[in-house]
């Protein structure tokens, strides 16, 4: 009877401990999945930053990158070392404390429809960028107000003097040289001789002794800015996007008559009109071809097309009538009197900006938030990131973002906006740009981004492009197309070669040519296909090889055929090519039907 009852208070207990168990894991399991639906419906979307060494190796000709060398770089300066950044005194500003310990900047992005607020977090090495060039004027301040006693001189030149009572025969062989030496040692101790000043100490103590007084903090920053490195940060200049926006190669090469429009009759041309862009006569034609023919002088050119600025910093009181009347004319042809940008950027919509409206665009939320991270030490770390409320945003208004190569991509219904970063090497600079890029019809006529059209990709161009005929009256105009709008972010005066020339391309994209060792050795131009003229054996041959008879021997098709023949020895009605003749092209060495 005990024993009994000691058996069901076991029982019971265990009955007790199952249950908790079983509710300890059914709460694991509900937080795990939580957590799992938190991570998905918060997740973040991140690129690396486009990093290259001071000697990259150009082995893809489709990467438009240039890289500078590092020790030619030259400081952005009023003198106008580089012309391609505004240096007006509205951008030439000294940075104030408030803006020297926050890491965003905020600017209006002008696309097609309205404008969109960006807010950018710049960080190099983990601290807003600006304190990257307010760490080195401080090191500056702090070494030109050391007493001279305590400085680090250099090693002065050891000057051998000549001893008058020395008249051994060696001493009077060396005495001549020695006096020389002597002289030019004297020389560049004169103070008459003037040395340019090889660093920003030596010019900020220069500075120091003209004013004939210790410099302030403030003093040390405006030198920084006008004599040293120019602003933190640079805007590329309008001009700059201007001549971006007139580079649209492809339209030039399928509007065969330059007449501005892309007509039925020259849709139904385009695969004639890309054939002829094939310089090289490999049957391929790549980015790089497209751009030449389409900058032919000899052929006609289309009007240059108009562009407006395109990024807009949030202004001051001071100019924000400037600024809003310049964005205000990307959008109304002819000024009216009571025009004004959208209510979202002008509560009251009387046509200006009053200062609580500009403290109003200085805090209210962006339509984009980006994290900029630049690692000076790590390169490989460098990233760009949208937020992660940013990107629940977008996909609430069903705008897409993705991925494509180093850029994240924002697919709006009016037009694309591209967001990238380079670092070329390390700078207390900041650099941002944006162009209205010229290649709209690129990335979709190029589905696989790999920059080149193959034969048999140019066999769905002329439906390809039926997408572009948004008004379905069988042609194409310019207006029809949605603009690809490039923004990009560099560290250093390097946003421009970002965006200098066309986008990059993914060279991984590029397919690995496999296949039989006779395939592989054919495919002269790598695109995964024998063509007629690729393939040496005769017409006979290439028809039964061409099972499907497209015109193309595909990998497939190869191992297939190599496959039925491999078990038996070669028959005498079966295709099979056996040797050819490479310094011979088109002739065949040896078949099995010879």
């Amino acid at each position: 009877m005990i024993s009994q009852n000691r058996t069901s208070s076991v029982r019971r207990i265990e009955y007790r401990i199952g249950g908790v168990l079983g509710l300890l894991c059914a709460s694991a399991l509900t937080f795990l999945l939580a957590n799992t639906q938190a991570e998905e419906a918060f997740r973040s979307l991140s690129v690396p930053v486009i990093v290259a060494s001071s000697s990259p190796e150009r082995t893809d000709p489709q990467m438009v990158m240039t890289p500078a060398a590092a020790d030619t770089t030259q400081p952005t300066l009023p003198g106008g070392k580089l012309p391609q950044y505004q240096l007006t005194p509205r951008l030439n500003t000294v940075d104030t404390d408030e803006q020297i310990e926050s890491s965003k900047v905020r600017f209006l992005l002008a696309l097609p429809k309205e404008p969109i607020l960006i807010e950018a977090a710049i960080t190099i090495d983990g601290e807003p960028f600006r304190q990257k060039r307010e760490q080195r004027v401080q090191e500056a301040l702090k070494a030109v107000l050391q007493p001279p006693s305590e400085r680090e001189l250099p090693a002065e030149t050891e000057v051998v003097r000549v001893d008058p009572a020395d008249d051994s025969e060696t001493a009077d062989e060396e005495k001549p040289l020695r006096a020389e030496r002597e002289v030019e040692a004297a020389e560049s101790r004169s103070p008459n001789a003037y040395q340019s000043a090889s660093s920003a100490i030596e010019k900020l103590r220069r500075y120091m002794t003209s004013i004939g007084r210790e410099p302030s903090l403030a003093e040390v920053r405006w030198f920084f800015v006008h004599r040293v490195d120019g602003p933190t940060l640079l805007l590329l200049r309008d001009s700059f996007q201007a001549f971006r926006a007139d580079q649209t190669p492809l339209f030039h090469i399928l509007d065969r008559n330059r007449d501005g429009t892309i007509s039925s009759a020259e849709i139904a041309q385009s695969v004639e009109s890309f054939l002829d862009c094939d310089l090289n006569r490999n049957e391929v034609v790549d980015y790089l071809e497209l751009n030449e023919v389409a900058n032919d002088p000899r052929l006609k050119r289309d009007p240059p097309v108009g562009s407006s600025p395109l990024l807009y910093l949030i202004p001051d009181e001071a100019n924000a009538g400037e600024i809003y009347s310049e964005l205000l004319a990307a959008y109304v042809s002819s000024p009216v009197a009571d025009a004004s940008l959208p209510r979202k950027f002008d509560p009251n919509s009387n046509g200006m900006w009053e200062l609580e409206e500009l403290n109003h665009l200085r805090t209210m939320p962006a339509d984009i938030q980006l994290n900029i991270q630049f690692d000076s030490t790590s390169p490989e770390n460098s990233a760009v990131t949208i937020s992660e409320t940013s990107l629940s945003a977008i996909e609430a208004q069903n705008i897409s973002a993705r991925i494509v190569n180093s850029s994240i991509v924002i697919s709006r219904e009016d037009c694309e906006i591209w967001f990238s970063a380079n670092q070329l090497q390390v700078s207390d600079q900041i650099s941002i740009g944006a162009v209205n890029d010229g290649y709209p019809m690129l990335p979709v006529l190029d589905p696989n981004d790999d920059g080149r059209f193959t034969l048999r990709e140019l066999r769905g161009l002329a439906e390809s492009l039926k997408q572009f005929d948004r008004n379905q009256d069988g042609q194409i105009l310019r207006d029809e197309l949605r603009p690809t709008i490039r923004v990009a972010f560099g560290m250093g005066p390097f946003a421009h070669q970002a965006l200098a020339g066309i986008r990059s391309v993914n060279s991984s994209a590029k397919p690995l040519v496999s296949g039989p060792e006779w395939f592989v050795r054919m495919d002269r131009n790598k695109d995964g296909d024998l063509t007629r003229n690729e393939f040496p054996g005769t017409d006979e041959q290439f028809d039964r090889l061409n099972a499907d008879g497209d015109e193309f021997i595909s990998t497939e098709e190869a191992l297939v055929f190599d496959r039925k023949t491999a078990p038996n020895p070669p028959q005498t009605d079966t295709p099979k090519v056996i040797e050819v003749d490479d310094k011979k092209p088109g002739k065949q060495a040896a078949s099995a039907d010879n």
